[in-house]
């Protein structure tokens, strides 16, 4: 026979025995076993399998993968796209100076063999100065199903023949031309950081990010349509620090710098559904402006004081300029039209 306590008595039983429970460790035969055996060393089983050595010790990778099938979203994010062998190579190696001085370099690669891979290296003296290195190989694998109505693709001019088309379902396959819509990334980073005398300390970090690759856009006249658009970007960061630090006193100068270029200015596309254009140079074109090169610098300043042990004073200060100059496009991508300058000036 079983019974249903209320709810008000099991939450004053689930009290009393957690009260037990406490008691039962803090009471003074317990509370050193517990923190010397129960607690830590049952902690530890939970790392106990965990395998570190990829950062501890020295080694080399050698190895050959297969992948049994085409698929782009299985290497959506890896580059294990294709069917077949795939090499696995990656290493890493670790020095630490005998002397026990602090000293250490350190050389680390992984996924060598893909398209997206890693290597990195490391090194100085802690505690005083370092130097870092790094390069990130990054894809995106986004659709291999893709097929358009165009010519060019995976440039900067889509063409296409004269044709009127109700509906995409009206669309004659043969008219229709497939093509890989993926992305690619690398970014470059390096570091240099160090300790001065009296209290001063610096930091230099540089990151370079250059993409391309195809992405998808919307356009629309008389038809709505979805086409790629070619990708040749490059952003470049540049961030210093320059700081000061006392038991009373604490000073941070910094300086950013950011510039993106983009090689590319427009997109034009000619518009496959235009029924009435007499040859393939008479089709309308639509014209969509890219991303434009820009760059942009910024000073800061932030302290603080500690006037009392119950009273400090801080201050921030910051001055940034944002800069684009890169020329309007044409008041149209057509006819006479393409001609006509209605704007007071030619760029922002």
């Amino acid at each position: 026979m079983t019974h249903n306590l209320p709810v008000s008595a099991q939450r004053r039983a689930l009290a009393l025995a957690i009260c037990s429970a406490l008691a039962a460790i803090s009471s003074p035969s317990h509370a050193d076993q517990a923190l010397d055996f129960n607690l830590f060393r049952d902690s530890a089983t939970m790392f106990r399998d965990a395998d570190m050595s990829r950062w501890s010790e020295n080694y080399v990778e050698l190895g050959v993968g297969y992948n049994s099938r085409n698929s782009f979203k299985f290497g959506e994010y890896t580059g294990l796209t294709d069917k077949g062998g795939v090499p696995l190579l990656g290493f890493h190696w670790l020095n630490r100076d005998a002397g026990n001085d602090a000293q250490f370099w350190r050389v680390y690669g992984a996924n060598l063999g893909l398209g997206s891979r890693k290597l990195q290296a490391e090194g100085g003296v802690q505690g005083k100065w370092g130097v870092t290195f790094s390069l990130d190989q990054l894809k995106k694998s986004q659709t291999d199903s893709a097929a358009f109505l165009h010519g060019g693709l995976g440039t900067s001019t889509l063409t296409t023949t004269p044709g009127a088309f109700a509906n995409a379902a009206a669309v004659p396959p043969a008219r229709l031309q497939p093509f890989e819509i993926k992305q690619g990334r690398d970014v470059y980073r390096m570091g240099l950081n160090g300790e001065l005398a009296n209290g001063w300390a610096y930091k230099v970090s540089f990151r370079e990010d250059q993409s391309d690759g195809t992405r998808l856009t919307g356009l629309y006249q008389l038809r709505a349509m979805v086409v790629p658009y070619p990708i040749d970007e490059r952003t470049r960061q540049i961030e210093a620090t320059l700081s000061y630090a006392t038991k009373v006193a604490q000073l941070q100068l910094g300086y950013t710098y950011s510039k993106f270029d983009n090689s590319l200015h427009q997109f034009d596309v000619q518009n496959p559904f235009s029924a009435t254009a007499p040859v393939p140079s008479a089709i309308p074109t639509l014209r969509m402006s890219l991303a434009p090169s820009n760059d942009f610098h910024q000073f800061n300043a932030n302290g603080g004081y500690n006037i009392s042990k119950v009273s400090r004073l801080t201050g921030k200060f910051s001055y940034g300029i944002a800069r684009q100059n890169e020329n309007f496009l044409a008041y149209s991508a057509n006819g006479a039209a393409a001609n006509l300058n209605l704007l007071p000036r030619s760029s922002l």
